[in-house]
């Protein structure tokens, strides 16, 4: 970290919210400062909002970095979580927004939990009929007492509101009941979103108009792909030849990478997962070292471009076992060898046999000529070349001829 960030990492930490202000696209330690910032802060009346595109992790460095984060300096001992991670998807009603955190906040099921107020019900009931000499108004008042509303009152909460675009409220009556938490409860509200779902217009007003009213600072997730990459890595690449590969190809890799926008970081690691796939059953085959070497980046690059569409497949391979596992998501892995196969077998003879040395001989000199003439002479004894070779081998050696070395096995 550089100084500059060190200083306005300080002066988020002092609540210089003019700073806070002009914070629109930076390093996640920023993030994790501005949000501490923001909950030590008793002036703040408002949530703050992250927003980033899908599949760039923002719930992953939610529940994995930030939450734990919080918990070990904010958080209260069990049962009472006030740290609490909610997720609005498929969230239709006030009734469904209050389990939904009661949930995040109370770790328990929601049958234990309706047996919980049941019987905490049936225990201050009894206590007040006998105070009351058996006044039995009293049940429906409490049942109301225990709700979300009320039990999270009676202690400090940071709540965080997830997949807000994926709730099936509408704009305004969904940023309603946030804002009760916010406005009358006086809790800390994070909200967790992709904010490029309400582009389209009406949406877009609603959701402006409510934001306006609601949010304090917007703090822009960009986890790049170069800081995201060897944890992606780590994770899912479990054979060794591939997080070689990577670790070799890391900068081409990225560079690629880079080029999708937006990036969904899912879909990196499927790319991911699918590679170190190929890797088990390359390794569990003997193949050239120097062919593997070659032929691994041309693998990459053909799944990479075969997911993202980028560019054009490579014309000198053609791996139909990967072009179908991406439509039915079946690996055929005798296909896959055969096709290794065929394609070591190319290489052998393109990059290693001896014809392709000689297709190299005006680099050569006439000691390796005749040497390789002798190793081609013992290849064709043992049938390594396939007939396409033939015209090549022909071509060759009336080449030779033609400049002058003596005693080719032409007529061979």
């Amino acid at each position: 970290m550089n100084a500059f960030e060190e200083q306005l990492i300080e002066n988020i930490k002092k609540n210089d919210k003019d700073m806070l202000k002009y914070i629109n696209s930076f390093d996640l330690n920023l993030i994790q400062a501005s949000i501490e910032s923001y909950i030590l802060d008793t002036h703040h009346r408002r949530a703050i909002m992250i927003d980033g595109e899908w599949g760039t992790g923002k719930t992953y460095f939610i529940k994995e970095i930030l939450i734990p984060i919080l918990k070990s300096k904010y958080d209260y001992e069990p049962p009472f979580r006030n740290v609490g991670l909610i997720s609005l998807y498929g969230i239709s009603s006030k009734q469904d927004f209050d389990k939904a955190v009661l949930n995040a906040l109370f770790p328990i099921s929601d049958s234990k939990y309706e047996k919980l107020v049941d019987g905490t019900k049936k225990i201050i009931f009894s206590g007040l009929n006998k105070l009351l000499n058996g006044a039995g108004t009293v049940a429906e008042s409490i049942t109301d007492l225990l709700t979300a509303d009320n039990m999270i009152n009676t202690f400090e909460a940071i709540l965080i509101f997830d997949d807000l675009e994926r709730c099936e409220l509408e704009i305004k009556e969904l940023f309603g009941y946030i804002n009760t938490y916010i406005e009358q409860k006086n809790k800390k509200v994070l909200i967790v979103l992709n904010s490029n779902y309400y582009m389209e217009e009406k949406k877009n007003k609603e959701f402006e108009e409510a934001k306006e009213k609601s949010v304090e600072v917007t703090l822009l997730f960009d986890n790049s792909i170069d800081r995201s990459f060897d944890s992606i890595i780590n994770e899912n690449a479990q054979y060794e030849l591939a997080i070689n590969f990577f670790k070799k190809n890391r900068t081409i890799i990225i560079s690629e990478l880079s080029k999708i926008k937006p990036l969904n970081l899912r879909e990196v690691i499927y790319l991911v997962q699918l590679f170190d796939k190929l890797s088990s059953v390359i390794v569990e085959n003997k193949y050239d070292k120097e062919f593997l070497e070659q032929h691994l980046l041309e693998v990459w690059h053909y799944i990479y471009n075969r997911k993202f569409e980028k560019g054009s497949l490579s014309i000198f391979i053609k791996h139909i076992s990967i072009d179908n596992y991406f439509k039915t998501g079946l690996l055929n892995i005798k296909y896959f060898i055969d096709e290794l196969r065929t394609f070591e077998n190319e290489f052998k003879i393109n990059v290693k046999s001896s014809l392709a040395k000689l297709e190299k001989w005006q680099i050569l000199d006439s000691s390796s000529v005749y040497n390789y003439l002798a190793s081609l002479k013992d290849e064709l004894n043992n049938h390594i070349y396939d007939s396409i070779s033939f015209p090549r081998i022909l071509y060759v050696l009336l080449k030779l001829k033609k400049v002058g070395f003596k005693g080719l096995p032409i007529k061979e």
